[in-house]
């Protein structure tokens, strides 16, 4: 949010005092032209495709993304080449209308819009690599499931550049259950849906059998003999213990947890999908095994 403030008012002020002041708009030069006509185009080059993606995940709360999801890309880079050709023709039109009204004369050229479009181009991205490196909180970004599962997951950059993420389960009501942190390396889940509309994550570090109907969320043993209800707050330790009487024990955050046995038909599970950059079923993208790291 921070980053698009700045952005834009990067965009916005310098036309806006060059158009606010009586002598500068009235100047035709190509360089004054430039700078109060470029920023404006570099918005709509912003708007547009931010209005495609917006338009996307509106869409997406009427129908199951995996219905969507082989033309997202075409629909995405459409709203990027319709921002850049509006941007453009936005830019040049402003030019013309300013060289007529106020009768420019001689010959003027677009050449020194180039530049200036570097200018602010090369600008927005140091603005959005500096916020990115601020002691900011993260936003939760959300993966979309289709409807049917009856929740969503979410996830949380806890490093600064580093591939490190916080994951919670959101259910309807907005319901949320805590997972295991990921220390290093990109989201992968494989989902697999199970009886009674139950669902298994599973990735690099743990498993969960998500019941969307009771809206809890159990992680599982290595083993995956035993399962814990998963926490509702931050887990700052965890892990896995035998008793002496071979019994399962969960520890989180130094409280011993009551652990039970997994349902006998987790082993009927049916691969779902998968979650990376965004959810894809299993139609379109075949099960890949994840090794454990435990």
């Amino acid at each position: 949010m921070l980053s698009n403030i700045l952005i834009f008012s990067f965009l916005l002020i310098p036309p806006a005092i060059l158009f606010a002041i009586p002598r500068t708009r009235r100047m035709t030069g190509s360089w004054l032209t430039a700078w109060k006509t470029v920023p404006l185009g570099c918005m709509t080059m912003l708007l547009v495709p931010a209005a495609f993606f917006g338009a996307w995940e509106l869409l997406s709360d009427f129908q199951s993304p995996a219905d969507y999801s082989t033309v997202r890309h075409w629909f995405n880079t459409g709203g990027l080449l319709l921002g850049l050709a509006l941007g453009t023709w936005l830019t040049v039109f402003l030019a013309r209308k300013i060289w007529c009204r106020y009768h420019a004369e001689g010959k003027r050229s677009f050449v020194a819009f180039v530049p200036v479009f570097l200018y602010f181009v090369g600008g927005a991205m140091a603005i959005v690599v500096i916020c990115f490196f601020l002691p900011a909180e993260a936003e939760w970004g959300t993966f979309r499931l289709p409807k049917e599962t009856g929740f969503t997951l979410e996830q949380k950059h806890i490093h600064l550049f580093l591939a490190e993420y916080d994951y919670r389960i959101r259910f309807q009501n907005n319901t949320y259950r805590k997972l295991h942190i990921n220390a290093g390396g990109h989201t992968y889940f494989n989902v697999y849906r199970l009886k009674g509309n139950r669902f298994c994550l599973s990735d690099k570090d743990c498993s969960y059998l998500v019941e969307p109907q009771t809206q809890t969320v159990w992680r599982l043993s290595p083993d995956l003999k035993y399962m814990a209800p998963a926490p509702t707050e931050a887990c700052n330790n965890w892990g896995w213990s035998t008793e002496e009487d071979g019994s399962m024990v969960f520890h989180h955050n130094k409280q011993e947890v009551q652990v039970i046995p997994v349902p006998d038909d987790l082993k009927e599970k049916v691969y779902y999908g998968c979650i990376t950059t965004q959810f894809t079923p299993a139609e379109e993208s075949p099960e890949q095994l994840i090794e454990s790291r435990w």
